[in-house]
């Protein structure tokens, strides 16, 4: 499985063939390139949101679906380096060898929160979203900006 990095890389490779199959100029490509590792950050980051906090309506996607895989996404790695008191309670509840059921799930989440990585990711989310959108400045790309609006969900 790619790193957050590798799937931006590979949204910002696709958004540049793309470019380049339209025959845009190369500072035009390098723009698309930036907006889609943008984009694929932004969305990394609120795929984190979603394996920690849950998706409403999915209920494949409950509170804590990858606390209790002992994933180590963004937010999970920001509550770890909190020198907060939650930070440190979560840091010692995930280095135990206990496994995390649905009830230590939720309270790992709300520990993330409390040292914040919940946050965090979100204003994260929110700065590569505008500094994708921010590539398409002054460029015919209407729907390149709508899927930049849509990408992170304004309730996250």
């Amino acid at each position: 499985m790619p790193s957050p990095r590798g799937r931006a890389a590979l949204l910002g490779c696709a958004c540049a063939i793309g470019a380049l199959c339209a025959g845009a100029p190369s500072e035009a490509v390098a723009a698309m390139d930036r907006f889609g590792r943008e984009l694929g950050l932004a969305c990394q980051l609120c795929e984190d949101l979603r394996g920690i906090w849950g998706e409403p309506g999915n209920p494949s996607r409950p509170i804590g679906h990858d606390l209790m895989r002992r994933k180590h996404s963004l937010p999970v790695v920001v509550a770890l380096e909190s020198p907060t008191p939650a930070g440190r309670e979560f840091a010692a509840l995930y280095a135990s060898a206990a496994a995390l059921d649905r009830e230590a799930a939720v309270r790992a989440a709300d520990l993330i929160a409390r040292a914040g990585g919940k946050d965090w990711a979100q204003a994260e989310s929110r700065r590569h979203q505008r500094a994708a959108a921010d590539m398409l400045a002054g460029r015919p790309a209407a729907d390149l900006l709508a899927l930049a609006e849509c990408v992170v969900p304004r309730d996250r």
